[in-house]
């Protein structure tokens, strides 16, 4: 394991997720779907990748919550991204989600 991901893992990996967490949802207060959907879609995507990440420490019993609860912030994501205007986003989305439906599929 490389040392950034042996940092993320770490306390203090899990505090500066948490913070991103916060800060995420101060940004969704500040950004709606309206007045500013890419930032309000690319914030959707952050949170949705935070949640994921607190899925896999594997002591955790509710990992199928942050998957789900992550899905659904791509979900909103996709309402705002297609494959015209905002291909890349679209499809980081698009993988996303397609992954987050393998791992709750592995936990069912």
């Amino acid at each position: 394991m490389g040392y950034r991901a042996a940092y993320t893992y770490s306390a203090d990996g899990y505090r500066l997720i948490e913070w991103s967490m916060t800060h995420f949802d101060n940004a969704l207060g500040f950004f709606s779907r309206d007045t500013a959907p890419y930032q309000w879609g690319t914030t959707q995507i952050n949170k949705a990748m935070a949640l994921r990440f607190f899925a896999f420490p594997d002591f955790r019993k509710d990992r199928q919550s942050y998957f789900k609860q992550a899905l659904v912030e791509i979900e909103k994501a996709l309402t705002v991204f297609d494959e015209t205007h905002t291909p890349v986003d679209f499809q980081m989305a698009k993988d996303l989600r397609q992954t987050l439906l393998a791992e709750i599929d592995k936990l069912d």
